[in-house]
């Protein structure tokens, strides 16, 4: 849903399948606003500050989430490595790279490259908007 109530409509129908996603980033601040906002658009968000623990979960999951949100600077392993993991899994995972770097380039050395690249600050409606217009692709 929308944050006016409205459904999204996908190919000409409502859609109201309850989408998972995970959202994955090392800022507290980025996952507890992020998660709150993607909640109230009736999203179903896991929230990681680790990499390694979203794909330990990940791998783990039965069904697999339908996005993946991740910020590329942390500890450990990077978004992009994760976002390769991932798609190693599930090849039609909806990536979102998000970062405070403002260089595309960033992703050039992955085979993997994100359905998006958000530089920070961003706001959640412009997420939201990316989301959405993923899904309508899918």
């Amino acid at each position: 849903m929308y944050s006016n109530g409205e459904c999204l409509i996908l190919k000409g129908k409502p859609f109201k399948a309850v989408i998972d996603l995970y959202l994955v980033d090392d800022d507290e601040l980025v996952i507890h606003s992020l998660k709150k906002y993607l909640r109230r658009l009736s999203y179903r968000v896991s929230v990681f500050q680790n990499a390694r623990e979203a794909l330990w979960s990940f791998i783990d999951l039965k069904k697999k989430p339908e996005i993946l949100i991740t910020n590329f600077v942390m500890q450990g392993m990077n978004g992009m490595e994760l976002i390769q993991e991932c798609r190693n899994i599930a090849p039609r995972l909806i990536t979102i790279l998000i970062s405070g770097f403002n260089r595309l380039d960033i992703q050039d050395s992955y085979s993997e490259k994100p359905n998006h690249f958000i530089i920070k600050p961003f706001l959640p409606e412009t997420l939201a908007h990316v989301i959405e217009s993923e899904l309508r692709k899918k």
